[in-house]
């Protein structure tokens, strides 16, 4: 089989800024902090050669973030209720499929019989999803996407047509418990798992999320609240691990880096306990997605 001519990064943009500009149920965290400051991406360069393409011979004079008090965004997005909660949410672990022409034998009996595409799962991953789930009880949708397409072109046709989303596959990690594979056929809601080649079907993605929120209780939550609840689950998810992959191994030393983190704020002078806990709570979550490879979606009803 053919592997995709595309890296995962390259397919995940598409596919989340579709996701959420065409679902108004569906919103990125960092909108809550974005809006406001209008910072995406930030990084530190030394590196003389990147100042020297602009003509200088050091780096320019900067600003620390921490020195500046942020709190009140955050504050003022709980108390006006702008933004949903983080009670229900969507992870999402990108793959980059191989693509084939010629399926055969237990593939083929299975309904796949013209060009395929197919990811294999990786053990640690799909354990780390699978114990999420149970963690989360109902309150978040956990899957894999892929792309039912491999090159690059394809890729910029979908991305230039607003069809990433339906081009894509969406098989849920609970129903993948056990197997090696994901074989599809299209952007469709089935496909096939080995080793035993079931064929497994799914309702679409949207209509998942429109499930969840409707067959989920609604309750009396301020999103300081549910991101807690939110983070002390996942940390939990991850407790009773037995043999620890390199995943969990940079999970916990991620969390260290967390608490090295908020107790450098306090040591600043930060007094807004409630900010603290929500920033803390809010980085623990990034953490364990940085962690398990995964992308973070807030299902509500949007900004």
């Amino acid at each position: 089989m053919t592997p995709a001519d595309f890296e995962e990064s390259e397919y995940r943009g598409p596919l989340y800024n579709q996701l959420e500009r065409g679902n108004h149920l569906v919103w990125e965290p960092g909108q809550v902090f974005e809006k406001h400051i209008g910072i995406d991406r930030a990084a530190y360069v030394t590196d003389p050669y990147f100042w020297g393409l602009h003509g200088l011979i050091a780096p320019m004079n900067g600003v620390i973030l921490l020195d500046y008090d942020w709190h009140y965004i955050w504050k003022n997005r709980l108390k006006n209720k702008i933004l949903p909660d983080f009670k229900l949410n969507l992870f999402l672990q990108a793959k980059r499929p191989h693509a084939g022409t010629r399926p055969r034998g237990e593939v083929k009996k299975a309904g796949i019989v013209g060009d395929y595409w197919k990811f294999e799962i990786t053990p640690h991953q799909q354990v780390a999803l699978e114990q999420m789930e149970k963690t989360l009880n109902g309150k978040a949708i956990v899957c894999y996407a892929a792309p039912a397409f491999h090159t690059q072109a394809a890729l910029y046709e979908h991305t230039k047509n607003q069809s990433v989303v339906p081009s894509s596959s969406f098989p849920p990690a609970s129903a993948l418990t056990g197997h090696g594979a994901w074989y599809y056929d299209n952007g469709g809601l089935w496909g096939v798992a080995n080793p035993d080649f079931v064929r497994k079907e799914f309702e679409p993605l949207q209509t998942r999320i429109i499930n969840l929120m409707e067959r989920t209780q609604s309750r009396s939550v301020n999103a300081g609240e549910s991101l807690r609840d939110l983070a002390n689950s996942l940390i939990k998810s991850t407790s009773e691990v037995q043999e620890p992959s390199p995943s969990d191994t940079w999970f916990q030393q991620l969390l260290n880096r967390v608490n090295d983190h908020v107790s450098s704020m306090t040591e600043l002078g930060f007094v807004d306990e409630e900010y603290i806990q929500a920033l803390k709570n809010y980085m623990q979550v990034r953490a364990f997605c940085n962690a398990y490879r995964l992308d973070w979606l807030v299902i509500g009803k949007g900004v």
